[in-house]
């Protein structure tokens, strides 16, 4: 059996993600801000830098899997806290632990989100572009608390844009160097995140977008996602390096039918 670290294991799919390996015997440890077995804020670079050591000492042997899945959205005090958790969060704990996952020839996925084929320069792709080419997570923060409140910039996103980005630049060395990383990006699913209530239903015109929901207007389980998770970390998905997996029903084909890579 293994042992596997995931960020925002107390609620939505990384809590499903979490139950599901511990009902395959696997040892699983949840760093979130309250509730999980390492608490931290990685929105804050004193948090990203405690769950590294605590990790680190929680398990010196190395850990077969890493799942990112904390994130925050809409409303936050300012949109700089959104970047800080999203992306220089999840970016951090990443690399923080790339030893220990090293050490046993593990696997990392992180959650970026469907809506990353909506965004464009009018939603704040060039942020996204300065997130991952500069990285300066102080500067960053200044510029985008200084846009006006109805700029048509929209930070959830642009950090998910930004993460995917980041995973398709270091997924080849990752694997050079023994690790898997990859990067799922769910459709509408039914969290907190995305205050839906249990047994929410898609709005009417949304879900004309969606293929999958064609006579289904529900969204999707956390727990199906757990399923996709799972996979990707397991050796059942080690040809899977530095692809974006869109579990969404369908919605980026509709957007990008014509998108093809060879």
């Amino acid at each position: 059996m293994g042992t596997y670290v995931i960020t925002g294991g107390v609620n939505g799919i990384g809590k499903a993600t979490a139950d599901l390996l511990r009902r395959r015997g696997q040892t699983v440890c949840v760093i979130d801000n309250e509730g999980g077995d390492v608490l931290a804020d990685l929105g804050k670079p004193d948090g990203r830098a405690y769950v590294a050591e605590r990790i680190h000492q929680l398990f010196p042997e190395g850990i077969d899997g890493l799942a990112c899945i904390a994130g925050i959205s809409f409303p936050k005090p300012d949109n700089s806290s959104i970047l800080s958790v999203n992306y220089f969060g999840t970016v951090a704990v990443a690399e923080g632990l790339f030893d220990l996952l090293k050490k046993k020839k593990g696997s990392c996925v992180l959650t970026a989100s469907a809506s990353v084929t909506w965004v464009g320069k009018n939603s704040g792709g060039h942020v996204a572009e300065l997130l991952t080419d500069c990285g300066d997570e102080e500067r960053i923060a200044r510029l985008v608390n200084s846009f006006a409140p109805d700029a048509p910039y929209n930070m959830y996103l642009t950090s998910k844009l930004a993460l995917a980005r980041w995973a398709r630049r270091n997924s080849a060395q990752w694997a050079m160097e023994g690790v898997r990383l990859s990067v799922v990006a769910p459709g509408c699913v039914d969290t907190r995140l995305g205050n839906a209530p249990p047994g929410a239903a898609v709005n009417e015109s949304f879900h004309q977008t969606i293929p999958g929901h064609y006579g289904d207007l529900s969204l999707m389980a956390p727990e199906e996602l757990a399923e996709v998770n799972a996979f990707l970390l397991s050796e059942s998905g080690r040809g899977i390096i530095g692809s974006v997996i869109y579990a969404d029903s369908g919605q980026e084909t509709f957007y990008n039918m014509d998108k093809v890579y060879f």
